[in-house]
């Protein structure tokens, strides 16, 4: 996912226009996002049957500022040989991407709830 979002930058560097501030936001708005999904569905693991405290909306939330940084990325970073193009695609991957992170950790959650629940020792029966 990294190699695919770093090719735009490399054939900007081929045509010799520097454009490591975009890159570094970029690149760091990916990592921070994808870990706080990350932390996000651990602390939803950790006990899925209570409530979400406030760390939890919260790392989903920054983990939701990935769609507007990209737009405002895109908007704003030169067009060089119309290949801006490049970023389109890498952009559909990573929201794909997320999707599929998403499709995973429901069937995932779906799955330790299932076998949470069949663990639960029986009920005793009363005896009159």
């Amino acid at each position: 996912m990294i190699a695919a979002y770093n090719m735009y930058f490399f054939m900007a560097l081929q045509v010799n226009l520097t454009l490591t501030s975009y890159w570094y936001i970029g690149f760091a708005t990916i990592v921070i996002t994808t870990l706080s999904n990350l932390f996000s569905d651990f602390l939803y693991l950790k006990n899925p049957a209570k409530p979400k405290g406030v760390l939890y909306i919260i790392l989903k939330g920054v983990s939701l500022l990935f769609y507007p940084i990209m737009i405002v990325l895109y908007l704003t970073i030169p067009d060089v040989y119309h290949n801006k193009g490049v970023l389109v695609y890498v952009g559909g991957a990573l929201i794909m991407n997320r999707f599929l992170v998403f499709a995973i950790n429901a069937v995932f959650k779906i799955y330790f709830e299932s076998v949470r629940n069949s663990r639960k020792p029986p009920m005793p029966e009363n005896k009159k």
